[in-house]
């Protein structure tokens, strides 16, 4: 799965290098992350193979809205969900969300948010295709470090 998203983590620093920059150590760290996460009772973590092959996952947390806010429940954030090749964003994507979507309601989530970069196109179709909806879309600009003056 780490590798997986690795890949695709790639494709998204080029599309926008200041946000996805991507870490030294992130397919260490990302390894980390989804092992401790797995037996977590707020996420679900699901993957679609076939003889050893990876075609992708998903991985949801469910989490409490921010207080301004009131979608009548809990949210399933997936911010982990990778196809190992675009073309089956059709077809293992649209699996992998219906059901991550049903055991997510299952947990009491009223609400999924999927992030979604905004050149990836087959994956937007399909999440749309799906009945998500836009709700933001994040804008970025590096800034220059200001280092505090001793003393």
């Amino acid at each position: 799965m780490a590798a997986l998203a690795q890949a695709r983590r790639l494709e998204y620093q080029a599309a926008q290098p200041q946000f996805w920059r991507v870490a030294e150590n992130a397919v260490e760290t990302h390894r980390s992350y989804l092992a401790s996460l797995v037996d977590s009772p707020d996420v679900v973590a699901l993957v679609a193979r076939s003889h050893e092959r990876l075609h992708g996952f998903v991985v949801a947390s469910l989490v409490s809205p921010p207080p301004v806010y009131q979608p009548g429940g809990r949210t399933g954030l997936i911010d982990d969900f990778v196809v190992a090749d675009q073309r089956l964003w059709d077809t293992v994507g649209r699996a992998l969300l219906s059901t991550a979507q049903r055991r997510l309601s299952e947990l009491g989530a009223a609400q999924v948010v999927v992030v979604c970069g905004h050149h990836d196109q087959p994956k937007l179709d399909a999440l749309l295709s799906c009945g998500l909806s836009r709700a933001s879309e994040w804008l970025v600009a590096p800034l220059p470090i200001q280092l505090a003056a001793p003393g």
